[in-house]
């Protein structure tokens, strides 16, 4: 094997090409010999023999497993013996490689040498830091290695340059793990806080109608009880009052002052009677229990109202409202009274609600379906790797690949919203047997996970809406498309 001299430039003998064919026939066998869905019994080979009866001439003979494992436990690096048996061994050598890799598929030589070592290797954290900054390509002697696995021992004979490439590789896994912990805690935590923003403005559009129908109800018993006074009264805050006079509260937000505070039930009135000749007509309504309750109700309905409007209010200025605002920006807040401002205009506003509601909306819809895809396509990269270092498939090529994933991840997210509708697909989810609701989030972290289904499904649309296969769906039928 070592007779014929190398091309101009190619600095391997004949010698090392036999060496390496050697080393992955040992990776293969090892590899199929472990897999409990892959046997060695099924290997056979036809191998060239000369003719012992007729000298010159060769004919084939198929080889069992047995046979062929003993052949291979005799090969030996350097080959030894005469010009023709080397080349027989070297004949038989390939036929067995290519045999091998038949069986093995999809898993080749270098995808075994590969896996192994990148599942033997540990990576520090200067590494996962420093190596996407700096190639290190330092040549590296092979010492004996004794404290790795016999199969990692015979890859990196094999392929002694991969080594560097696994380095890498690991410091590429270690660093998509922590940032799809990182960004999935971010995610989390701003999904709580929108969801929190939503709740809130949910909860003073609720509050501002329980305190109408309240104080509703309030005029309709006055006027049912009182037909002379109540028909016709304007429905004011002042009215309310008068039907239901409490002492003001000593201190509150703009727009709490003089309003109506709880009673128990059957509560005393005020000693003194009020100035107002209508007010003082209304206090006889009060010892009505009827309207006694409806006062209770009110005070409460209103004082959760005012509850609502200050909760939205420190939403918008905290630190998270601040922060979403310089994306989806809302109006400028009036400032925190100030006791010696003499500022009129001050504190918490009902106003603020929908503009935090639109806000929180848009967040919630665009910006956090962004993060979530990429969550979504890190975690899709992760279990990738995963599933290639079990199948004992994974290649040097495989990171380049894992980072179009995850580019193509975050993409499918933030677009997933424009062809999803959260509630129309929540709705058909938890129509089914599974009950899973899902939300313009859970859309996007879905769409990053499986990245290539969804751009398949994306073809898939494009083909039907712009009629690429000739008026005509896959099966033959019309495509329909219906437009939302």
């Amino acid at each position: 094997m070592s007779g014929p001299t190398p091309p101009p430039g190619e600095t391997h003998t004949w010698d090392e090409v036999y060496k390496w064919e050697l080393e992955e026939v040992y990776l293969l066998l090892d590899f199929i010999a472990g897999r409990p869905d892959k046997r060695l019994t099924s290997l056979e080979v036809e191998v060239p023999e000369e003719n012992p009866a007729q000298p010159g001439k060769t004919t084939t003979r198929k080889l069992g497993a047995p046979e062929i494992a003993a052949r291979i436990s005799a090969l030996r690096f350097p080959p030894g013996g005469a010009e023709p048996k080397r080349s027989q061994e070297a004949a038989f050598l390939l036929l067995v490689k290519d045999r091998l890799c038949a069986l093995a598929y999809p898993a080749t030589a270098q995808s075994i040498a590969f896996t192994d070592i990148v599942a033997s290797k540990t990576v520090t954290l200067a590494q996962t830091i420093l190596l996407p900054f700096a190639r290190l390509r330092k040549p590296r002697s092979q010492p004996e290695r004794s404290l790795v696995r016999p199969r990692v021992s015979v890859g990196l004979r094999a392929y002694p340059d991969l080594e560097d490439v696994a380095v890498s590789f690991c410091a590429f896994q270690r660093r998509a793990t922590w940032t799809a912990v990182g960004l999935a805690l971010i995610g989390t935590l701003l999904l709580a806080e929108a969801t929190y923003g939503g709740q809130l403005t949910s909860r003073l559009q609720g509050a501002k109608r329980d305190a109408g129908g309240a104080a509703a109800a309030i005029y309709a018993a006055y006027a049912e009880k009182h037909p002379s006074t109540g028909q016709g009264a304007p429905a004011t805050l002042a009215r309310v009052q008068n039907i239901c006079p409490v002492p003001p509260p000593a201190s509150g937000t703009e727009g709490s002052q003089n309003k109506p505070a709880a009673q128990p039930p059957g509560a005393a009135l005020p000693a003194s009677p009020a100035a107002d000749p209508t007010q003082q007509a209304d206090l006889a309504g009060n010892l009505d229990p009827k309207l006694i309750q409806l006062c209770d109700t009110y005070a409460y309905d209103e004082a959760t109202f005012e509850n609502a409007i200050a909760d939205v209010d420190a939403y918008a200025r905290s630190l998270v409202g601040r922060g979403v605002s310089v994306i989806v920006p809302i109006h400028r807040l009036d400032p925190e009274c100030d006791p010696n401002g003499g500022s009129d205009h001050c504190g918490p506003k009902q106003e603020t609600g929908p503009s935090v509601s639109g806000m929180v909306s848009a967040f919630a819809n665009y910006i956090l379906p962004l993060i979530f895809g990429l969550v979504g396509a890190l975690s899709g990269t992760t279990r990738v790797i995963q599933d290639k270092i079990l199948d004992s498939v994974l290649v040097p090529r495989d990171k380049s690949l894992l980072w179009l994933r995850v580019l193509l991840g975050g993409i499918a997210g933030a677009a997933a919203g424009l062809f999803f509708d959260p509630s129309k697909v929540a709705a058909e989810i938890t129509s089914g047997n599974s009950g899973l609701s899902v939300s313009a989030s859970g859309i996007a972290f879905l769409a990053g996970y499986g990245a290539p289904a969804f751009f398949g499904l994306l073809d898939t649309v494009l083909a039907r809406v712009f009629n690429l296969s000739g008026g005509r769906a896959p099966g033959g039928a019309t495509p329909e498309v219906k437009a939302s």
